[in-house]
């Protein structure tokens, strides 16, 4: 019998029903819905049916962003934000004088995304010293990244002399060309 055992020793989200995990929870448990009319459109031109964090949330957000510009999009402005709220949350009862390793799980969109690259060095700089780009591995294969990031996670921490393990996912679909990439799979109006 294998006893070897992971204990998570911090959590953090950022979701469209709260900027915490308790905050996400609560509103969960009172059976909240973030769902509503977005300004995005279907191709048949009926309004797109999402949930996502609020833009007013972004604007509490102290963060800075060493490479601004035309370096990366709305979408990836507004990935980084969530992903250094999550972070900032999960490492606030833990402690480190140093880098520790960071598996970031990404959609199958990003992979091949060159204007991603300014993702990284954002979160370096905004969650000190938690993260260093020498030991910091992204995998981008959509969905199943996530418990791939939490195998490896394990297989790490039994093997190396780490204490922590960093694992991120964060994504949005925010942006229309990555919603036209869904096709008819997406909850519109006029979608069963």
């Amino acid at each position: 019998m294998n006893d070897k055992k992971l204990y998570i020793a911090g959590m953090g989200m950022i979701t469209a029903l709260g900027p915490s995990v308790a905050t996400t929870v609560a509103a969960v448990r009172a059976g909240k819905s973030a769902y509503q009319l977005s300004e995005y459109e279907t191709e048949e031109g009926e309004p797109i049916i999402m949930a996502r964090v609020p833009n007013r949330v972004f604007e509490h957000i102290d963060c800075e962003f060493e490479q601004e510009g035309n370096t990366f999009n709305n979408r990836h402005e507004r990935i980084i934000r969530m992903a250094i709220v999550a972070l900032r949350e999960c490492v606030q009862s833990a402690d480190t004088t140093e880098a520790v390793p960071l598996i970031f799980t990404a959609s199958v969109t990003n992979s091949e995304d060159d204007g991603y690259t300014p993702f990284l060095p954002a979160l370096v700089s905004n969650v000190k010293p938690w993260i260093d780009l020498q030991i910091t591995r992204r995998i981008a294969t959509g969905r199943a990244g996530g418990i791939e990031a939490i195998q490896f996670a394990f297989q790490y921490l039994m093997n190396q002399p780490q204490d922590y393990l960093l694992v991120l996912g964060a994504d949005s679909f925010d942006d229309q060309a990555v919603l036209n990439s869904y096709g008819n799979r997406i909850l519109s109006t006029g979608a069963a």
